[in-house]
């Protein structure tokens, strides 16, 4: 109990003392914090919002976002209490997410990412409960509603897909190169087109050869 008391104290103290932003809290003082705030403790709780207040990166370290959560409840769902096959899971998510972010993603690409990485658990889900269910007698009706979230899992599923790569599609510049009279753009549909000659970034509605004429 006085172990615990010298630890708050000297906590409260350390925060209490720390007024730049260039000045981070211990490492092992800032999580014995979290952990005491995930358990109710509004006073930590204080604590930890002002260390993050300072330096807002340190909300990252926590690794908490909206995204990180859906995705655990849904494992959940999905896994039950089966430890390993829920490690497994999360390990494949990653590294479809790795995947799909590829090298330099942009804020919405991220998001996308996300988004595809969650429609794929739900399908999965979707798919299992289905299976569970058919294997005794089913009502129809109930059969025919088990599906129906199938289907619209996978609509979901394959709209954050599509989605992504409309995206992509428009981020991605077009390079215009002119070589004898001759104009031809580099890219998908819908980019931007930089120009080598001139330096010049203009918006291309329709990518398509150009030219003079033979």
């Amino acid at each position: 109990m006085g172990n615990d008391a010298n630890t708050d104290t000297n906590t409260s103290t350390a925060i209490a003392t720390t007024d730049s932003v260039s000045s981070l809290p211990d490492a092992k003082a800032f999580y014995a914090l979290v952990k005491k705030a995930e358990k109710g403790d509004t006073k930590a709780l204080a604590d930890v919002r002002k260390w993050c207040k300072q330096e807002p990166k340190l909300w990252d370290t926590l690794g908490v976002t909206a995204a990180l959560s859906t995705r655990h409840s849904l494992l959940t769902l999905l896994t039950s209490d089966n430890a390993v096959a829920h490690d497994a899971i999360e390990h494949e998510m990653q590294v479809m997410q790795r995947q799909l972010l590829g090298s330099f993603p942009s804020p919405l690409e991220k998001l996308l990412v996300e988004r595809i990485c969650a429609c794929y658990l739900q399908v999965q889900y979707a798919e299992s409960l289905y299976a569970q269910k058919s294997k005794g007698s089913i009502a129809l009706a109930h059969g025919d509603y088990l599906q129906r979230q199938v289907d619209r899992a996978n609509g979901r599923y394959a709209a954050a897909i599509r989605t992504l790569a409309q995206v992509r599609r428009l981020l991605t510049p077009v390079i215009q190169v002119n070589m004898a009279e001759r104009q031809v753009n580099l890219a998908g549909p819908g980019a931007n087109v930089v120009s080598i000659s001139d330096g010049t970034l203009t918006p291309a509605t329709v990518i398509e050869e150009a030219g003079t004429g033979d």
